[in-house]
């Protein structure tokens, strides 16, 4: 358990050794070593009761295996400097307990082909776009404000590179026009997926 905050630094390399992390502060990696970080199959639990961020500095950004989003209060932002992207292992899980998750175009949260969801509220998903890889059925953590509004897509014909972004938002399209096939547009909110 850290009460504060995870610096991994110079040519370090950080390996969970079988054991769980809790972090109360911020994660931040900015190691030049080419594995900085080995998170094995281990779970990193975020509990902090204020606004955490991740920073890696890699081009591919921080990779865990199993992550726990468990906040009281606070959001999980990715760093905008360095732009830092964060994604989920293959066979790995992300938790949503409490406290929401903060991406935007340039600042990622992916999962891989075979990585899982768990949880999920009207406190605790994503706000902003999520990616996944493959082509199994997956149901993106989607959210904003203070709506939980997943969407999914079934099993479909891609492959382990199929990449799929969705993105919830709890306002209205500027297009609002109806068109032949349609009934009606909701004013209200509306989903990206593609």
């Amino acid at each position: 358990i850290l009460d504060g905050n995870l610096t991994v630094q110079n040519t370090a390399r950080f390996n969970t050794n079988g054991l769980d992390i809790s972090i109360a502060g911020n994660w931040t990696n900015s190691s030049t070593d080419a594995n900085p970080f080995v998170e094995g199959t281990r779970t990193v639990t975020f509990n902090g009761t204020s606004d955490q961020t991740i920073s890696a500095v890699l081009a591919a950004g921080e990779t865990f295996y199993n992550l726990v989003v468990n906040k009281p209060s606070g959001d999980l932002l990715l760093a905008t400097s360095p732009s830092t992207d964060m994604s989920i292992a293959n066979a790995g899980t992300m938790t949503f307990t409490s406290g929401v998750v903060t991406t935007t175009s340039t600042e990622s949260l992916t999962f891989n082909s075979t990585s899982l969801v768990a949880g999920g509220t009207s406190t605790s998903y994503v706000d902003g776009p999520v990616r996944k890889f493959g082509s199994a059925a997956f149901t993106f953590p989607t959210g904003d404000g203070s709506i939980w509004a997943r969407i999914g897509t079934g099993a479909n014909t891609g492959n382990a590179t199929t990449l799929f972004t969705a993105q919830y938002f709890a306002t209205a399209n500027s297009d609002l026009t109806v068109n032949a096939t349609l009934l009606r547009v909701s004013d209200m909110e509306y989903w990206s997926l593609s």
